[in-house]
Order: C-alpha cells, then structure tokens, then sequence
C-alpha cells in the first residue's frame, strides 16, 4: 500500500515532506488531490505518513503527491533530462536542458501544461517547452493534437512504474530520474525537428544557393547534424541540384582531390559535405546504384553515415569524378555544338565553358 509522504501546503500550494513538519493537524498541509486536511501521523510504530483528517482516504492522493513533488523539482533545479528525437528527417540526441524559468500550472488559452519551461537555444532565442507528468492519464489525442497544430515542444513523462514496489516516494531518487534519466519519457511534439528541417528545406528550394547552404552547414562542426537532415530532406522529396552548382561542386573535388589531407578542418568538412550533396544527386538521378538498396535507403546512407564516406573517401570522389566528367563532357558538346543561339529575341554568341 502506497504512503502519502508529501502533503500540500496550505498557504503556498508547495509539497512539504511528513519529517519536515510537526505531527497532527499543526501541519497545516492539506491533500493534493481532493483539498481536505490532512493530518500528519508520526508514531512509534508505523512509518511516518500523512492522512486525511475528517474525509475518507482518496484514491488518488498517491498519484496528486508524485505530481506535485515531480513539478516541484523540475522549478527547483530548472532542468529536465530530454530524451531522444527520432523524426523521419532529423534525430536529437537525449539531452539535460537547463531553463531560465519555470511556471507551474500556467494555463496557454485552452491548455494548461503541468509546466511551462523556457531556455536559451544556441543562437541566442528564447524557447519554450511543455512538460506533461504522466502516472495514470497520459496526454489525449485531442490535446495532442492541438499541441502539434500549435508547433509547441512538449515532452511527456511516464512516473508511473518509479515507485510501484515501494510504501513511498523518494524524493531522491525522483530527482535523479526526473535530471539524470532519459527512459519513461516521449515527444509529444518537438517543431525543433523535423518542421526545421523541412522548413529549411523550403527556404533553400525557394531562394538559397546550395553553395552558400553549404558553406554555412560546415564551416561548424555542431552545424553537420543539421545539414545531414535537410541534405537528406531535400533530396528525399525530390530536390535535383541545378546544372551550374553540380559543376561548381564538381569542379571543386576535382581541384582538391590530391591535397584533401592538407587542408584545414573546416575546408575538410566543405570538401564532404559538397561530395554528399553530388552522391545524392547522382542517385536520384538514377546515375548512382547501390545494387539491393532503395533510393531512400541509399541517400539515407549517404547522408547520415559520414564516417563512412570520410573513411572510403577516395573510391567515393573517384565515383563522383567518374559520372561527373561524363555530364560536364555532355555540357561542352552541347554548348559548342553551334557558336549562337537564338534566345527569342537575337542571335547571341554562346559562352564557352
């Protein structure tokens, strides 16, 4: 039979623990899930534990207690171990965040998250995320679904089998789960993953360079995961790179190809990000095959597993050299097949490659 160990109090709504408050009605706690008064019972025989005082026990008290001392934690140390994200496009690695406020209870127009956390991210923005405690009602599909429309990160944690086995809760041991632990817990949401990648993806279609995204998405070493996602999104529904980036890209592995060992770390990380991106348009162009692998399994690889690619660089650019010489030789005859064209306005004068 589970204890009620924890007692709200009266005046500040904050759980306080049976040893730190004096015996009986002087306790002044009352119970975190129906309100009635508690009276604090700490005898001789029995472990110390809270009742309620003039109304039968209720069967929830157990469940309201491990609640309301799991949100305390979470706004007394300001943390919470987030665990990991696995999306179509993007995976995010479990992670202790750290958060700059903490809000209990904080009512968002129709929904009221058990917390409200907000945090720094790495470029410097306030974020937000919501933190559900789960022990018998875990968050409904209608509520999950708002959450998703709303593009809100939510996280959801599952207290349930902490304490199954014992008479009452460890607050210890609770905190240790709660900062330290990434098991019992799941996304609800998290529009830091897959709709970041997907929205970049879209803005790179629409107006950015693939030469510039590059640059930008390898110049950081913590910038890679990022650039796997959205190289992988991109190409995964669709996307062909145009012909004068192909050949730029081309042009450049080709330059660097015998003096890869010497350049600096983040030339390095440009010289495999711009083979990926080539390997990738080589296979949905049907140019490249990895005889049993699907498309999506191959561009997956090629994205994803970039050790390997480091580690077989050389047959990779030779692969890449071999199918991209024959499209810049098809570039040549086409351009030099006729000295003009007519562009439907005049004759002009073709540039030579």
């Amino acid at each position: 039979m589970h204890l009620i160990t924890y007692g709200k109090d009266k005046i500040t709504g904050e759980p306080r623990y049976i040893e730190d408050v004096p015996r009986g009605l002087d306790c002044n706690c009352v119970c975190p899930e129906c309100g009635s008064k508690l009276e604090a019972h700490k005898g001789n025989v029995q472990r110390h534990h809270f009742q309620h005082y003039s109304v039968a026990e209720c069967k929830g008290a157990y469940e309201s207690q491990l609640h309301l001392l799991s949100k305390a934690i979470i706004e007394e140390n300001k943390a919470l171990m987030l665990p990991l994200y696995e999306g179509k496009y993007c995976s995010l690695q479990q992670k202790r965040q750290s958060f700059t406020e903490v809000v209990q209870e904080c009512a968002q127009d129709d929904l009221q998250p058990d917390c409200l956390c907000k945090y720094m991210d790495e470029h410097g923005n306030e974020q937000t995320l919501w933190v559900e405690i789960f022990y018998s009602h875990a968050v409904d599909d209608e509520k999950a679904r708002k959450i998703q429309e709303r593009h809100i990160a939510c996280v959801e944690i599952d207290v349930s089998s902490l304490f199954r086995d014992v008479e009452a809760i460890d607050k210890d041991v609770l905190t240790d789960f709660l900062l330290n632990r990434p098991d019992c817990r799941y996304w609800i949401n998290n529009p830091q993953g897959d709709e970041k990648v997907l929205t970049k993806a879209a803005e790179i279609r629409s107006q950015e360079s693939i030469i510039s995204f590059i640059i930008k998405h390898s110049d950081d070493e913590s910038c890679l995961h990022l650039f796997h996602a959205i190289t992988y999104c991109l190409f995964s529904t669709g996307y062909r790179l145009l012909s004068k980036d192909d050949s730029r890209l081309y042009r450049f592995i080709k330059e660097y190809q015998s003096s890869y060992e010497s350049l600096n770390p983040v030339l390095q990380r440009r010289y495999v990000s711009a083979l990926q991106m080539l390997l990738c348009n080589l296979v949905v162009t049907g140019r490249y095959n990895v005889k049993g692998f699907t498309i999506e399994k191959q561009l997956y690889a090629i994205c994803y597993d970039r050790n390997d690619l480091v580690k077989h660089l050389p047959q990779y650019v030779s692969d890449v050299l071999r199918f991209g010489e024959s499209l810049i030789q098809k570039q040549r005859v086409r351009q030099s097949s006729s000295r003009y064209y007519y562009n439907g306005y005049k004759f002009v004068k073709r540039r030579r490659f």
